[in-house]
């Protein structure tokens, strides 16, 4: 039940990260807001997913995971029935903060989950359920598009995912993990000791630097086609995360054949070489397939990352978990917002070779993170 409720929870999270931004016409005009307008209901939903984040790993101290997935569902439930409702603008981006508090803390937490659940196969366990945050963005803006073009009010979106978070608390509240220690994340979760956080560091800068990458795409891919046809430029962000979700599938298997950290570098920089190459080649159409290419590789990086932690804190996962989504915020609110900025000096394509570029560091920061494992005990092993 446990893996059920993760995978349902995390299609939930998939759905989510791309709901307002397949609301924004109908939001925009239901609250008579401008673009900055919209740029701060964004912003807003990041605090919220940074919070939640960041405080998974101190909640988790005292409750179970299960409940804690739970209550954060509900959190999340409460939410969307206020972004139902809301009458004002405020409100409404009060409610997409709390939202985004209790979506944050159900990815944390399932990720935390599943690294204590699968200790011998995280990296196929966790881009096995990363796959289903792929799933989520697809399914999600399809129907959303019909409804509006429908007729329908742009709000009822709300309450079907009020009832959608109601039914993955039931599955949180039901699931009962094994028996034993290494199963109770609650009873044997530990503190990071100061020592011991520099591979920590590593990994969440690795993750920040990432987000920048895959953003720079996801975010911006449609602008910077937007000179050749609209049909293009979506087509292309569908096939950006169609590769993303055939990746993370793919990757299932493949990384645990693989050694994590080798195979989580090879992908990150195999993935910005072919964002270089999407923005040099002149050619829209291999422009596309070298987006989709790159989404492809991108797929494992989240999930391998938060792999390669839960070997080197095995008994930490939650605040694990819970950090690594809080350094991904943060790499999702530094840089790709400036590429608004720098399209005025280097154009969007600039961008994007910039974000490549940040794939770098972030391999060097994962690589050493990863090489710290041979050096030191992990933290929090046992024995």
């Amino acid at each position: 039940m446990a893996q059920i409720a993760g995978f349902a929870g995390f299609l939930l999270v998939g759905g989510a990260i791309v709901l307002l931004a397949s609301l924004v016409v109908s939001v925009k005009s239901a609250f008579h807001q401008t673009d900055a307008g919209i740029g701060l209901m964004f912003f807003w939903a990041s605090v919220g997913y940074g919070l939640g984040g960041y405080s998974t790993g101190h909640l988790a101290r005292h409750m179970s995971l299960p409940r804690l997935l739970a209550a954060a569902a509900l959190l999340a439930c409460l939410g969307s029935i206020v972004e139902l409702a809301a009458p004002s603008w405020p409100l409404f981006l009060g409610a997409a903060l709390i939202t985004n508090v209790g979506t944050s803390i159900v990815d944390a937490g399932t990720n935390a989950l599943f690294i204590d659940l699968f200790p011998n196969s995280r990296g196929g366990a966790l881009n096995l359920l990363h796959g289903c945050v792929g799933l989520g963005a697809l399914i999600v803006p399809l129907p959303v598009g019909a409804l509006l073009v429908g007729g329908l009010n742009w709000r009822v979106t709300f309450a079907a995912f009020a009832v959608a978070y109601l039914i993955v608390a039931v599955l949180y509240a039901a699931a009962r993990i094994p028996e034993g220690p290494k199963h109770d994340p609650a009873a044997t979760e530990v503190e990071i000791p100061a020592r011991g956080r520099l591979p920590l560091f590593g990994l969440a800068l690795g993750i920040a630097l990432y987000i920048a990458c895959e953003l720079s795409i996801s975010n911006w891919v449609v602008a910077y086609l937007a000179g050749s046809s609209t049909i293009m430029a979506t087509r292309t962000l569908s096939g950006f995360w169609i590769g993303m979700t055939a990746g993370r599938m793919a990757s299932f298997r493949l990384a645990e054949r693989l050694d994590y950290g080798t195979f989580t570098v090879g992908c990150l920089l195999a993935g910005a070489g072919c964002e270089v190459i999407a923005v040099v080649t002149p050619a829209v159409v291999v422009k596309a397939v070298a987006f989709g290419l790159a989404g492809l590789f991108y797929a494992p990086i989240y999930p391998m990352i938060m792999a390669v932690g839960g070997t080197l804190y095995p008994r930490s996962a939650s605040r694990l978990s819970g950090t690594l989504t809080f350094a991904g915020v943060c790499g999702g609110i530094s840089y790709p917002p400036l590429m608004g900025v720098m399209a005025g000096a280097i154009g969007i394509g600039g961008g994007m070779v910039g974000a490549a570029i940040l794939a770098v560091p972030a391999s060097a920061a994962i690589f050493a993170a990863w090489r710290s494992r041979r050096v030191a005990v992990p933290v929090g092993a046992d024995g």
